[in-house]
């Protein structure tokens, strides 16, 4: 027999069980990559969820020293046109920053010159608000932290937006440098308040 305490007010002697909805993330759907050139994720939330993130784990390049991108699915389409994108990038071993900016572009950055030897990895995750919103621009914002090409971490922050549209927000489509996405799974989460 075991006892949980909560706040120093309630003590359970057994298995605590806690049912309900009850208020956090929620995941909405996921997608593993495998030697994929893009790995597209789609969601279908309506209103149900306002604030969202996408997680990315685990990605591997195929090619050593590649950035990553992403594109937004909005109104249906893939936009491959009128991005506003910035990336700020750390490099610890070298101890220098940098960064990546345009208007007008195709794509946002959110990663750059992943490695791919054994055990280097990209890790992340941006965040995106009222994707079925048909009143606002579709923006994201986020961090990625990746093991670069030259034995060493980077640490990327990143955000971008589609400019040419207010419809909604219903997926996205990662991409590397070239060549494909080897390996990883990107996960798509609402945050839910009742």
């Amino acid at each position: 027999t075991s006892e949980t305490t909560v706040n120093d007010n309630l003590t359970v002697t057994g298995d605590l069980s806690v049912t309900g909805a009850g208020q956090g993330w929620v995941k909405v759907a996921e997608v593993d990559a495998s030697d994929d050139a893009t790995v597209t994720i789609t969601f279908s939330t309506g209103d149900t969820y306002k604030t969202m993130m996408c997680v990315f784990r685990d990605i591997v390049h195929e090619t050593d020293a590649q950035d990553a991108y992403v594109r937004l699915i909005v109104g249906g389409s893939t936009r491959d046109s009128d991005y506003s994108a910035y990336l700020h990038k750390r490099n610890p071993a070298t101890e220098d920053y940098n960064h990546n900016q345009f208007t007008s572009g195709s794509l946002i950055l959110y990663g750059e010159a992943f490695g791919t030897a054994s055990g280097e990895k990209a890790n992340g995750r941006f965040y995106f608000y009222n994707p079925a919103a048909t009143d606002t621009q579709k923006h994201i914002h986020g961090h990625c932290l990746a093991a670069g090409s030259a034995d060493n971490t980077l640490d990327c922050t990143f955000s971008g937006g589609y400019d040419g549209a207010e419809t909604a927000l219903t997926g996205f489509v990662f991409f590397a440098q070239n060549d494909n996405i080897t390996s990883g799974t990107y996960t798509i989460y609402g945050l839910s308040t009742s």
